[in-house]
């Protein structure tokens, strides 16, 4: 599976390194070639230096994203678009190209991970997959309305809203109970 996650990459990351050389060259032909690597100072923007900056990083902006795109009415989805992603196409082009962009770069990332033997411990494993339930989520309610999601799931049953509230206060307890038994434990274990 690595191996064709990785065909896969090499095949289009060619044409997104000859793409980013072009963009380069167009917006700051003054800019020196870059060998390669791309240079995050043409976007505007650097990347937090740490991971767990990074990754709030990624998470803001995802909230970001969200609230634009269902601000924005499926109607925009046939606009055209001047993004280079879109491929001389329309928005929905754009978007879904941007979705292509990110697996392509999450197996690069894979890659990397697992040919460096990078490999997460058992609570890092557990963070990842939490977060993707959570996506799952979230991903669940995009389309609801608010009178839907106040609205119970079928006859008799819990509302969506209700379901979101039960998800986040469990979590919330389990946190509080893990802080709780490490608490008990610095205490009942004899000093060193």
């Amino acid at each position: 599976m690595l191996r064709v996650g990785r065909r896969a990459y090499r095949r289009r990351g060619v044409g997104v390194a000859i793409k980013w050389r072009r963009f380069e060259r167009e917006q700051r032909p003054d800019h020196e070639p870059t060998d390669g690597a791309l240079s995050y100072e043409t976007w505007g923007t650097v990347m937090a230096a740490t991971v767990r900056e990074a990754i709030r990083e990624l998470l803001q902006q995802t909230v970001t994203t969200i609230d634009t795109l269902l601000e924005a009415s499926d109607r925009e989805l046939a606009k055209p678009s001047s993004h280079g992603c879109a491929q001389g196409k329309d928005v929905w082009a754009l978007l879904t190209n941007d979705i292509d962009h990110e697996k392509i770069h999450t197996g690069q990332i894979l890659e990397g991970r697992y040919e460096s033997r990078i490999t997460a411990s058992p609570m890092e494993r557990l963070v990842a997959e939490w977060l993707v339930e959570r996506a799952r989520l979230i991903g669940s309610m995009v389309g609801l309305t608010d009178e839907q999601f106040n609205s119970e799931t079928a006859p008799g049953e819990w509302t969506y809203r209700v379901i979101a509230k039960h998800v986040l206060a469990l979590e919330q307890d389990s946190l509080k109970t893990i802080a709780a038994d490490q608490a008990a434990r610095a205490t009942t274990q004899p000093a060193r």
